[in-house]
């Protein structure tokens, strides 16, 4: 409803996924009268997700306890900007604040939805953020990751 707010409407906010909160997150979309701007998809083939993704302007996550977020990797690869809430792990060792996307301080509304806001209207920034994306998740890759198992796994087995 923030970034309705401040960008009117031609944006659209997809939900991918399926659980218990479905009907509650339906009526708060009918509550604040977003139903034009948000669209809840459900459950996806994760081709149809992926292909969503790399349609996407920007990458949310709205999550208050996330691990090592998979989907921030395939936002990156894919060169979309991710947002994120700056929760006590996860998101702050994938995303580089103010390069890849933004972290906010978790529960900030306020925060998230004006850095929404603002890559929507700062088309030099969202460029720069989506090419740094695209490199930084070559540290991510199977060629940078499995030396450094490997190395730890020889380190261990050497004790």
């Amino acid at each position: 409803a923030i970034v309705h707010k401040k960008l009117g409407n031609g944006h659209k906010l997809y939900i991918v996924g399926d659980g218990v909160e479905k009907n509650k997150i339906q009526s708060r979309i009918l509550e604040l009268g977003i139903q034009s701007s948000v669209e809840l998809l459900g459950q996806l083939p994760n081709m149809d997700t992926l292909n969503l993704m790399r349609r996407a302007k920007i990458y949310c996550m709205s999550s208050f306890a996330e691990s090592f977020g998979m989907v921030l990797l395939e936002a990156m690869y894919n060169g979309v900007p991710q947002i994120a809430y700056d929760v006590r792990v996860g998101p702050r060792n994938l995303v580089q604040n103010g390069v890849t996307g933004f972290l906010i301080p978790d529960g900030d509304e306020e925060a998230f939805a004006s850095r929404i806001a603002e890559l929507f209207t700062d088309s030099a920034k969202w460029e720069s953020m989506s090419a740094s994306s695209k490199k930084r998740v070559l540290l991510f890759s199977e060629n940078n990751v499995i030396p450094k198992w490997e190395q730890i796994i020889n380190l261990t087995s050497n004790l």
